[in-house]
């Protein structure tokens, strides 16, 4: 059996329908094999597997491409596969591109960046008075989150809001008393951040 991680794909439902899932389950046979294709999503992942038509049993051999009939009937499979995942679904957009998209329609600011080891990070200030009032970066969580051993992009926000050291942090490298740090691993919801953004935006102008 393959797992294929959907964590990074958005499902187009119409399509997905239109497909032929049901229930999130499909199945489909090899046009040239016989074999049969079968997929069932679980907890975000798609898992598939390939059932043998005469046995009923699954084709391990497929994983372990040892034969020359293995590798032609995984080209196949994988044709099939690659097509559900082209056909039904999306690349999802991250919450530090939806953040930082927010930023840009909302203020028209965009990250400057800072520190050229790190150029996907930087800070987003006030045009007029050069004030930050949000910070990127990417960091080990386990600076801010006990036993989490993990990379992940985190915002920093200026803010009086009260801690709970669950989904909203004490400012990471600033004051910790006037500043919050957020964890862009969608914990916390896009139209929360936003809000907490504007705040930020306020109290910083």
């Amino acid at each position: 059996m393959r797992k294929i991680n959907l964590n990074n794909k958005a499902c187009n439902e119409t399509n997905f329908k239109k497909y032929g899932f049901i229930k999130g389950r499909y199945e489909k046979k090899l046009d040239n094999y016989p074999f049969i294709a079968k997929y069932e999503i679980i907890e975000n992942n798609l898992l598939a597997k390939l059932i043998d038509i005469d046995t009923n049993f699954e084709y391990n051999l497929v994983d372990v491409m040892n034969t020359s009939y293995s590798a032609l009937v995984n080209e196949e499979y994988e044709a099939i596969t690659n097509d559900i995942l082209t056909n039904c679904f999306s690349i999802k957009e991250n919450q530090k591109d939806r953040i930082l998209n927010f930023v840009i329609n909302e203020y028209n600011n965009k990250l400057e960046n800072l520190w050229p080891d790190t150029p996907d990070c930087g800070i987003i200030r006030h045009t007029d008075n050069k004030k930050w009032y949000l910070v990127l970066m990417n960091i080990n969580i386990n600076k801010i989150v006990a036993n989490s051993n993990k990379n992940e992009f985190i915002i920093v926000l200026r803010s009086n809001k009260e801690k709970d050291n669950i989904r909203i942090f004490p400012g990471y490298h600033m004051n910790k008393k006037n500043w919050i740090t957020i964890i862009l691993d969608d914990s916390l919801k896009d139209e929360e951040i936003f809000e907490l953004i504007k705040k930020s935006f306020e109290l910083t102008k």
